[in-house]
């Protein structure tokens, strides 16, 4: 029984929750935008026309807009992009930490690694898990990893293979078209081409903001990071939950309409995990040092906002020239990001950075939950029990006085 409903990258979930009965085998896939197999001209030019080709990462409506977006992204962005990303690449994977690999799928392995190692008969739900990892622009794709579960499933018994399932989760909490939507349309695009036959439980964890795992752990990182800074004798003036912008499209543009409602509900996720981060954290006493904003632009039109540069210089304060800036020490996490990647840790954590410290302004960057042992175990449970029907109880519900919240800063930022 497949409980999900498609039409056209549009889904509803029918239940939230898998029932198991019997003794089943639970394939559970995750899923990773991924990286450029190596440091090279081709291959990062390779990697950014599959990403910037997808219509889920950039929305253009009409023969026209696409063919205006095929001439900027052929002409300029695949021209001269890849230089730019080539010293950034080199700048990571050539330090000690890295080795030479990718930082986004060095962690995302170690993650799935940590995740095997629990693999086996679930005494909780009476199930085998087995886990994948794949990568929607580089290698395992989505076909080969479909294609090993297809020729597995072929090889059950009778008995297992009706009461086999499938579970098909983005590593990014936080829903979004080019990070979670479009992992389903990959999922079902190969299915087709390999005639996978859909005869077998399937759910689709489209987004997991709220799972107790995620956000507790986001918190216990957070509080963890500014406790051992407070013993080192810094304390922060500020601490900013930094996600990445959105374009909001225009008003009244039919294309555009859209780009407005992903937007809202990708903002209700932010501003959802944001209250329940805020909330969460023991370390910061004083709520009112708490912000959110969102890097990354790309391209022209109306994004998300704050941006974060722009609140990092708003927070120091508009000085007069004869006036010394005030110094700021202000901590970043990034809780729409699971592992740490080029974004994180090069965007933010290199050039942001040495940019802002030009005003005096010292940025620390909380890492990602990577591969915590922590992490792993909850999430690790989180799945076990997800699997059991029971999964439900392992998420954060919404007060009323906090969605009002919620809507009250979803208006501020698309109106």
């Amino acid at each position: 029984m497949v409980l999900l409903q498609y039409n056209r990258g549009i889904f509803l979930q029918t239940n939230d929750t898998i029932d198991t009965n019997d003794t089943s085998v639970i394939d559970v896939i995750l899923v990773q935008l991924g990286s450029p197999q190596n440091i090279s001209y081709f291959e990062i030019r390779r990697y950014l026309k599959d990403f910037l080709s997808s219509d889920r990462v950039v929305k253009r409506d009409g023969i026209i807009k696409e063919i205006l977006w095929m001439i900027i992204l052929y002409l300029f962005i695949l021209t001269l992009r890849p230089f730019k990303l080539i010293s950034a690449y080199k700048s990571l994977c050539t330090s000690t930490l890295f080795a030479g690999e990718m930082p986004l799928v060095k962690y995302f392995n170690l993650f799935i690694e940590e995740l095997k190692k629990k693999t086996g008969k679930n005494s909780n739900c009476n199930s085998i898990l087995i886990f994948h990892e794949t990568y929607l622009f580089s290698n395992p794709d989505m076909r080969s990893v479909l294609e090993k579960i297809k020729k597995r499933r072929a090889n059950l018994s009778v008995s297992l293979s009706l009461n086999s399932k499938l579970i098909l989760i983005p590593h990014y909490p936080i829903y979004s078209g080019p990070t979670n939507a479009i992992v389903l349309d990959e999922f079902y695009k190969r299915s087709r081409e390999i005639n996978l036959q859909l005869d077998f439980e399937f759910h689709f964890i489209g987004s997991y903001h709220l799972a107790k795992c995620f956000i507790d752990q986001t918190c216990k990182m957070i509080d963890q990071f500014i406790e051992d800074k407070r013993t080192e004798g810094i304390l922060f003036d500020y601490l900013i939950l930094s996600y990445h912008g959105m374009p909001l499209g225009k008003r009244g543009d039919k294309g555009d309409n859209s780009k407005r409602l992903d937007c809202c509900r990708y903002l209700e996720g932010v501003l959802e995990t944001y209250f329940l981060i805020s909330n969460g954290i023991t370390s910061v006493k004083n709520k009112n040092i708490l912000r959110y904003a969102f890097q990354s632009r790309f391209g022209g039109g109306k994004w998300t906002d704050p941006y974060l540069e722009d609140l990092i210089y708003e927070l120091q304060g508009n000085n007069h020239k004869d006036q010394p800036l005030l110094p700021l020490k202000i901590a970043i996490s990034t809780p729409g990001f699971l592992v740490d990647c080029l974004e994180t840790l090069h965007e933010l954590g290199n050039i942001l950075k040495k940019k802002v410290a030009k005003r005096d302004i010292e940025l620390y960057l909380i890492p990602c939950l990577n591969f915590r042992s922590d992490w792993v175990n909850d999430f690790a449970e989180f799945l076990q029990f997800k699997s059991s029907g029971r999964g439900n109880d392992f998420y954060y519900v919404i007060s009323p006085e906090m969605r009002a919240s919620v809507e009250e800063e979803i208006k501020k930022i698309v109106n």
